[in-house]
């Protein structure tokens, strides 16, 4: 028998012992039931803040953020949903701070203020892509992916500046961002 406390200390229960229910964590990983939430095995990242994510429908990116110092990290990983594991992503060098990541096919691509990226997953090489070219008053806002081309989203950077916040898209393979109308 076990003795169980409830509110009251003064009461006490018998209980008889039962079959152990297995702990959800030391079971093998996998994917939730459809509309279900499933705690993800710990990734082997350092803890951060301000990182940003992107998801395929199979795997999703962990990428850049700032560490509890403050200092900018520059690398990530990539969770394999099907089987629970991790993968690290190599660091993408400078610049590559307060990022944006999309996926484009096996390709994970960072775009920030001063620099473009390019991972490819297969290869697990990082290679530059074009600068997004931006005015000083202007600040990256939002970069999305839909069928293999990347747009990014701008505003100004003064609130009350006078400029018309702007969309630019590139075509990975493509030299440069084009402004669209």
């Amino acid at each position: 028998a076990t003795l169980r406390s409830h509110p009251q200390p003064a009461e006490l229960e018998i209980a008889r012992e039962v079959e152990p229910r297995p702990d959800p964590s030391d079971a093998p990983w996998a994917p939730p039931p459809p509309g279900t939430w499933r705690r993800l095995p710990p990734a082997p990242l350092e803890s951060r803040i301000d990182y940003t994510v992107a998801w395929t429908g199979s795997e999703m990116i962990v990428w850049g953020g700032y560490d509890a110092r403050g200092r900018p990290l520059h690398d990530g990983a990539v969770v394999h949903i099907a089987d629970g594991t991790w993968t690290r992503v190599p660091s993408a060098g400078t610049g590559a701070t307060e990022a944006e990541v999309v996926w484009v096919g096996d390709h994970a691509i960072t775009v920030s203020r001063i620099v473009t990226r390019i991972y490819d997953t297969v290869e697990r090489t990082w290679r530059p892509g074009p600068t997004l070219p931006l005015a000083d008053s202007e600040a990256l806002a939002d970069v999305v992916a839909a069928r293999g081309v990347v747009v990014a989203r701008t505003r100004p950077v003064v609130q009350d500046a006078d400029v018309d916040p702007g969309l630019r898209a590139w075509l990975p393979g493509r030299r440069a961002w084009r402004r669209l109308p």
